[in-house]
């Protein structure tokens, strides 16, 4: 009964809300103060009890058209950790009068219940400080008199002209706390179009539009428009996951794209509307472009592969050259800064100079060779339905050969020639050229491949266990364990070593294959250890010294939207003990093999006593990159198994003479 009295009480706020309009700013009741929200999520510091913006079309004829958005928020503190939650930091874009944003009408205040009467602490004018900056600059206010328990609320107007930025800005009905009603409204002239595009995994509580007639604030104008309104109720606190690419991929919000303005007697003014729009106008951008060209001053460069007759060795080979030759400056963004020609002399770049110059490179190479448009992973993934330019941030290279598509980028030297940055692991890109453009997904010609053995020895008598350790790794975690060493000598990436393995004894330290990077990264090294569980008469051996997986990283019981490792996995373990005179194995873990439906995944794990030794074996294949959110309950019952099995121990007994 308590499950249904919970559910009622919710779903009587959620309709009450639902059926609200605007909510009157210093209108607080005191039942708000009483109000709980722990179905909502009894952990939070504080809660979102109202988010509403409201963004209307104005003219003046200093700054033309302008965006003006009445932003009110209504929050409650739960906790002391969210007391700093009331001072409050508006940014705004400030380059000049005409050109920069306004905020004004800045209202707030703090309520307290005291003796059940609700006290009101205003805001006071002076209260609220102008931080210029040389572009941006901020309006920053703290609301008094807050202490846990309060009620605070502020309300302010933001104003932006249409030359600055020509859309509204996005609005997300989630943040990282819990939202009880988030609403945005905004009414559209039809002289401006929009693409209107819903993010998110959310649905909508409230989705209404209305045709209206509407005099223009600062004209005579009178126009057709169309009012929307959007609502969330209940929103969940949007909470970090793992495995996600960034958290605007994910929130529940709406957004708007300007797709055409057509005002009474002028021409219809179109933005890119279309894939084939936005890849003429790349085609056409002088920089850009150049990627696509024969360059002249690349052919004595060129010409030291002209003798190769494998392509796919002189691929490889230019590859190599390029990496050597020219280095990243760690800048993203879809358009160079640099023309080819200075990129080629510095020998230095963006990732998108660089790898422009890499795709005329290879077209002069006589490659079959387009450059890729993409969004990075902290970017945000593209949508393939909406063609918006400034959703992309980076550009690598792709080569056609053999039927097949290589992706090529030169801003990383340390990986092997078609594994692409894990940076540019997100979705797809697009295939720009001359003769047709494509979607390409962009997934990479190694994964995550890693194979850890151990063979060791164990003395009962002094509880040591003692053998050699090695690892063999290919794909992202070769990558970083080269870059590891790009920062460090071998001394020092020893010592480091021992500081993960604080209680192990190392020596002998080997690596190999560190600068080839088209083979297998390896180190290896001796190593002892004191067990506990080693004891002169039983011996309970936790056998993954290394490599084991303790912890779940999907903890929550539902998830609403996929899990994107990035890559395919392939994690192997094998340990060998040799069993110590006069002991016998009393206790095995049983074997496992668990496959993920669809074939989508599999785990398997054994321990097998043959001749004095125990051998131990793991191995786990992801097979996909992504999984949806539809198979987060098996993917979590799989890490399950795993993290069982992979703490089971093994007992063995010293045999009574």
């Amino acid at each position: 009964m308590q499950k249904k009295h919970n559910f009622l009480l919710l779903l009587t706020l959620f309709c009450g809300l639902a059926q609200a309009q605007e909510l009157e700013f210093g209108e607080v009741k005191p039942s708000e103060f009483t109000q709980t929200y722990s179905n909502l999520d009894s952990t939070a510091s504080s809660i979102v009890l109202y988010d509403y913006g409201d963004s209307q079309f104005i003219y003046s004829p200093s700054r033309g058209f302008e965006i003006e958005t009445l932003v009110h928020v209504r929050k409650k503190i739960l906790k002391e950790s969210a007391l700093d939650e009331a001072s409050i930091n508006v940014n705004f874009f400030d380059e000049s009068r005409t050109s920069g944003e306004n905020i004004y009408k800045i209202k707030g205040a703090t309520y307290n219940l005291e003796n059940g009467e609700v006290v009101e602490s205003k805001l006071g004018k002076k209260e609220v400080y102008y931080d210029r900056g040389e572009r941006f600059s901020t309006k920053k206010f703290s609301l008094p008199d807050v202490k846990v328990g309060s009620i605070i609320e502020y309300t302010y107007i933001r104003q932006t002209p249409l030359n600055t930025y020509n859309k509204p800005r996005t609005w997300s009905f989630q943040s990282d706390k819990p939202v009880v009603w988030s609403e945005y409204n905004i009414t559209i002239p039809s002289y401006f179009y929009y693409q209107i595009i819903m993010g998110g995994y959310l649905p909508l509580t409230v989705n209404e539009r209305e045709q209206i007639s509407m005099t223009i604030q600062g004209t005579d104008l009178m126009a057709n428009a169309m009012k929307y309104r959007f609502a969330v109720g209940n929103a969940p606190a949007f909470k970090d996951e793992p495995y996600i690419t960034t958290s605007s991929d994910y929130v529940s919000k709406v957004e708007f794209e300007l797709s055409s303005i057509s005002f009474p007697n002028q021409p219809v003014k179109d933005y890119n509307t279309t894939w084939e729009q936005l890849d003429k106008t790349l085609l056409e951008s002088d920089r850009w472009g150049e990627g696509l060209l024969n360059q002249s001053f690349l052919k004595e460069e060129v010409a030291q592969f002209a003798t190769m007759e494998d392509q796919s060795e002189k691929l490889k080979a230019i590859h190599a050259y390029l990496v050597k030759n020219y280095k990243w400056n760690k800048t993203v963004g879809l358009f160079p800064q640099e023309n080819m020609r200075k990129v080629h002399s510095e020998k230095e770049g963006t990732a998108s100079e660089l790898n422009l110059l890499a795709n005329a490179f290879l077209r002069s190479a006589g490659f079959s060779a387009n450059p890729i448009i993409l969004s990075t992973r902290n970017n945000g993934r593209i949508n393939t339905v909406y063609p918006l330019m400034d959703k992309f941030n980076y550009t690598m290279a792709c080569v056609n050969l053999d039927g097949k598509k290589i992706l090529f980028d030169i801003t990383d030297p340390l990986l092997p020639m078609g594994v692409i940055p894990a940076i540019c692991i997100n979705g797809f890109g697009r295939e720009i050229s001359e003769f047709g453009n494509e979607f390409v997904p962009l997934e990479s010609a190694q994964g995550y491949y890693e194979y850890e053995e151990i063979s060791a020895t164990i003395n009962p008598d002094d509880g040591i266990i003692s053998g050699t350790y090695t690892t063999n790794e290919l794909g992202y975690p070769a990558n970083l364990l080269r870059k590891t060493f790009e920062e460090m000598d071998n001394e020092e990436f020893e010592e480091k070593i021992r500081e993960n393995h604080s209680e192990w004894e190392i020596s002998d330290f080997q690596s190999s294959n560190i600068e080839n990077i088209d083979e297998a990264a390896t180190i290896s090294y001796k190593f002892s250890k004191e067990d506990g569980g080693v004891m002169p008469d039983i011996i309970y051996l936790s056998p993954l010294m290394t490599g084991q997986i303790k912890d779940n990283p999907f903890m929550r019981k539902e998830r609403q939207f996929p899990v994107d490792f990035g890559h395919v996995t392939n994690q192997m373990v094998k340990a060998e003990y040799v069993i110590p005179e006069g002991f016998i194995v009393e206790e095995l873990p049983k074997p496992a093999t668990v496959m993920l439906p669809d074939k989508g995944g599999k785990f398997m794990y054994f321990v097998q006593n043959q001749n004095g030794k125990l051998t131990v074996f793991s191995r786990l294949n992801l097979f996909k990159s992504e999984y949806s959110a539809q198979e987060y309950a098996y993917l979590r019952e799989f890490y399950d198994l795993i993290v069982e099995k992979h703490a089971e121990q093994i007992v063995l007994n010293r045999v009574e003479e």
